[in-house]
């Protein structure tokens, strides 16, 4: 009866707001020995010391927190609001709400799977059961505590080694469930929104500079694409041809950035091939090289090695070409050896406008392949490389071989004409992909010597 008017009195004074700051929390304590330390709480932990055996106790302070299922608190001043929810969680405690922790912690129990142990049914009685124990505190078998699943099937386990009992397999456990891994959720961690800017940052910085750095280049590329003319031109009054290749390197070196594929850069093109030619031309003679191999008018086998080994060597060839079934070029060459006929291929397809209008043109271009009569029987074949052949187009270059326009005027409209068609011959610029390997090399595969 006390403790329900004092019950009442505190809620009054909490409705109306007037409680004390400092409320009285009793705690008790159970000892060791089995005395219960009783008391009041403070602000502060505090010890407290059994009568009977003596033992310390560390006894908690008064908690500040709002109230759990194990630790009560109490809302002293506030609003009416708060004092009222506690006042209605003790008089009713059954209808008090739960918190979201303690709703999040009841939905994980419910789905964390547990170990079920099975234990067997034993069919024959076990000995020990009219056995007879001396003392007060001696149990019967079945009647030993087991705390746990592991101690309860260890129990049964020396049971059955004893021989007391059936013997019994290992105890039976669900498999656990596994664990789900949330990936959105592992997502959303990593990827942060402060992350996230400084990645944006980063990429557009990335872009910004890699946008800058690229006008730059195509702004310098430009410009050497527009000053290459002039010093292309001083460069071929001088007639030095290493200062020549040098500036048409950089110049074609622009023009890929550029992306240029028009006439100037076909032309230009075509005048580095010419340089690298006239640079790497061949002190060797076809016509020396196959008189070693006939000495004395007659065929020797060892003298081949003479004509094979110019394979790798740059020559300049003014002849006539002709295309064979739109498939290979052949050369008409004034070559006489013995009794053999010497066969010269350019493997290019069909190219609208190469020769000219009577099939003469003066190109350079390296050997690649040789077959002698002993390989191929009663002929020479001798294979062009593709990839090294080009026109000659400048008066420079010429007069470089010992062709002189101004002394040759057939070569002056050949070299003309040349000049017209690399600049308007899309066929001939791409003429690496226009490759036709002749019957004599029909095993031949592009880069294979």
């Amino acid at each position: 009866m006390i403790a329900s008017l004092e019950k009442l009195k505190r809620i009054k004074a909490r409705l109306s707001g007037q409680g004390h700051e400092t409320a009285d929390e009793p705690y008790e304590v159970e000892c060791q020995c089995g005395e219960m330390i009783r008391g009041k709480r403070r602000h502060s932990w505090i010890e407290s010391r059994c009568d009977s055996c003596g033992q310390t106790h560390f006894i908690l302070p008064v908690n500040p927190y709002p109230s759990t299922e194990s630790v009560p608190s109490e809302v002293l001043v506030g609003r009416f609001s708060d004092r009222l929810k506690v006042v209605v969680s003790e008089l009713f405690p059954s209808k008090q709400p739960k918190t979201a922790a303690e709703r999040t912690a009841k939905k994980r129990k419910k789905a964390r799977p547990r170990a079920t142990y099975l234990e067997p049914e034993p069919d024959v009685q076990s000995d020990h059961e009219s056995d007879d124990y001396s003392g007060d505190f001696a149990p019967e078998p079945e009647d030993m505590p087991v705390k746990s699943v592991e101690a309860k099937a260890r129990a049964v386990q020396l049971e059955s080694t004893a021989g007391t009992g059936e013997p019994v397999g290992s105890p039976v456990l669900s498999m656990p469930s596994l664990p789900k891994i949330d990936v959105v959720g592992g997502l959303k961690r990593v990827f942060t929104p402060f992350r996230l800017l400084l990645i944006a940052g980063a990429v557009v910085v990335w872009f910004t500079v890699g946008a800058v750095i690229s006008k730059q280049e195509t702004r310098a590329a430009h410009q050497v694409w527009l000053d290459a003319e002039e010093a292309i031109q001083e460069q071929l009054k001088s007639e030095d041809m290493m200062s020549l290749r040098d500036v048409l390197t950089e110049t074609l070196a622009a023009a890929e950035t550029l992306e240029l594929t028009d006439s100037d850069w076909r032309t230009r093109s075509n005048l580095l091939g010419e340089t690298h030619a006239v640079l790497e031309l061949s002190n060797h003679s076809l016509l020396d090289a196959f008189a070693t191999a006939y000495p004395d008018g007659q065929f020797d086998l060892t003298g081949t090695k003479s004509v094979e080994a110019l394979v790798g060597d740059v020559f300049v060839f003014d002849t006539w070409v002709t295309c064979h079934e739109d498939n290979y070029y052949t050369l008409d060459l004034p070559l006489a050896s013995g009794s053999h006929r010497v066969n010269v291929y350019l493997p290019y397809s069909a190219i609208t406008g190469l020769g000219g209008s009577d099939g003469r043109a003066i190109f350079a271009a390296r050997i690649k392949h040789v077959k002698s009569p002993y390989a191929s029987p009663y002929q020479w074949h001798i294979l062009l490389d593709p990839e090294s052949v080009y026109l000659f187009t400048s008066d420079v270059h010429c007069r470089q071989v010992g062709l002189d326009p101004d002394s040759y005027p057939d070569v002056r409209a050949i070299i003309d004409g040349q000049r017209d068609f690399v600049a308007q011959s899309p066929d001939w610029a791409a003429r690496g992909d226009r490759v036709s390997w002749p019957q004599a090399f029909a095993n031949m595969k592009e880069g294979q010597e």
